[in-house]
């Protein structure tokens, strides 16, 4: 497995596992529709651009020159929002944790000094891996149904 940063031929393979995970656990995904044809290519597009000028950290997990994993942190000022993705044949294998790892470790080389990730309450094992790497519970989130969880870069 390989881990590095997105780039512009991952489009197809990345889309492919984010309509795979809306399928699975629509409610984890902060988007109102499946993420597949030309809304997959703008989302790729923004995260490319957004990369590019700083404000977006973004790693993907490849296998077979698929990628099975993806992490992104968004940069806020100081603070930065995560998220990820790991294809349901490699969760519990590490690949979430190491892409979350990496991904933290360029978020705090670039002055970040907390993350937060927005988990859905029904989402029991996505809560689970985020305390397994560091963060805790601050309160309901902006989004109804959503929980905070919160972890310190320092």
């Amino acid at each position: 497995m390989e881990i590095r940063e997105l780039r512009a031929g991952d489009g197809k393979s990345l889309s492919l596992l984010a309509a795979s995970v809306y399928d699975e656990l629509p409610e984890s995904m902060n988007l109102p529709e499946r993420p597949d044809g030309p809304a997959a290519d703008a989302i790729i597009e923004m995260k490319l651009e957004s990369a590019g000028r700083g404000a977006l950290f973004d790693l993907v997990a490849v296998e077979d020159g698929e990628v099975i994993g993806d992490c992104e942190i968004l940069r806020r000022g100081a603070e930065g929002v995560v998220g990820i993705l790991v294809s349901k044949d490699w969760r519990r294998k590490g690949v979430g944790g190491t892409l979350l790892e990496k991904c933290i470790g360029k978020a705090r080389r670039a002055g970040l000094s907390e993350v937060t990730a927005e988990v859905a309450e029904s989402n029991a094992p996505a809560m689970a891996f985020f305390r397994k790497q560091g963060f805790s519970i601050e309160g309901a989130a902006s989004e109804k149904g959503t929980i905070l969880m919160r972890r310190s870069l320092l």
